[in-house]
């Protein structure tokens, strides 16, 4: 197996996604802003349609949950004041679905897409 630099693997990363752009794939289908960010930050994680169902379902339940729990902390939407516990137990089931929604949807396109099947990323 070869060695890959962060900026090699990022640059592999995005000549997948232009692949995928190639067949009609949109920019944020095939590499949505978390991912886009995490390889800049050096993060080596395969682009979604490259990634097992359980581990699409993961990542983007996790980077969702994430998103809202500081977008609830830092937005306040009404006078209730922010309860940790309450938030936690909410963006996780908010994560969780979300993530399995994504998945799900995104596994339906590399089945239209012909795409390889993976079983673990």
């Amino acid at each position: 197996m070869k060695s890959h630099t962060s900026s090699s693997y990022r640059e592999d990363m995005l000549r997948m996604v232009s692949e995928l752009q190639a067949q009609g794939v949109s920019r944020y289908t095939s590499a949505p802003p978390v991912y886009r960010l995490a390889w800049r930050l050096g993060f080596r994680v395969k682009p979604p349609l490259y990634q097992s169902f359980r581990t699409r379902a993961a990542t983007m339940g996790v980077a969702f949950g994430i998103l809202m729990a500081i977008a609830q902390w830092l937005l306040p939407l009404n006078d209730t004041p922010f309860l940790l516990g309450r938030t936690l137990l909410m963006t996780t089931v908010m994560g969780a679905i979300f993530g399995l929604t994504m998945s799900l949807i995104l596994q339906l396109k590399i089945r239209r897409l012909r795409l390889p099947q993976l079983t673990s990323s």
